[in-house]
């Protein structure tokens, strides 16, 4: 798959570390819940930055990203933005990573593409779907996931919505759910700003 030009920098870090500053833009968040895996979340903090090159901002946890995918919601409640990139700015941001091995890689892009993002979509709230795969590997990315998925949500909700119960249930997310890689991670996250 071909990266688009987007290239971004995720980076994480714990409540009382103070937002670093960096020339590039970005968007701010908070955790809003650890979805999955339960316990104690290890990080609180997120920065998302859209930038051409790596972010370094001690003392977050900077991990790069190529954007793969993007595909807006076009039947997404009034609430949402009108223009494509514009709906990034939603109030929260479901982030899912997940390490994928190499063999699976392609299967779960085709997924997303064909099935996934059309069922998400039927909720109203759900109004864009990016997808990354990790830019480098190094250290900061050793137990980092090989792909994260931001869905921008105009509510919380959407992630107990009909739409996402039956994005679950079809055969071909069963397949891939029992693959001991399925469990990633799940977060939700608050806009800051």
């Amino acid at each position: 798959m071909t990266a688009l030009s987007a290239r971004v920098a995720f980076l994480e870090a714990g409540a009382g570390d103070a937002w670093p500053s960096v020339a590039v833009p970005v968007r701010r968040y908070r955790l809003a819940e650890q979805v999955a895996p339960p316990g104690e979340p290890r990080m609180l903090r997120f920065l998302v930055a859209e930038t051409g090159t790596a972010v370094e901002a001690p003392p977050f946890r900077a991990l790069t990203y190529d954007e793969t995918d993007r595909v807006a919601n076009l039947a997404a409640s009034s609430a949402a933005p009108a223009g494509r990139d514009a709906r990034a700015d939603a109030p929260f941001v479901f982030a899912v990573g997940y390490r994928v091995p190499d063999h699976d890689g392609d299967e779960l892009d085709r997924w997303y593409r064909e099935e996934h993002n059309d069922i998400l979509f039927t909720c109203p709230d759900w109004w864009l779907v990016r997808r990354f795969r990790l830019a480098a590997a190094g250290s900061a990315a050793d137990d980092a996931a090989t792909h994260l998925a931001l869905h921008y949500l105009g509510d919380a909700g959407a992630i107990r919505s009909a739409a996402i119960d039956r994005a679950r249930a079809t055969p071909w997310r069963q397949r891939l759910a029992a693959r001991p890689w399925y469990r990633g991670e799940f977060r939700l996250l608050r806009r800051a700003e």
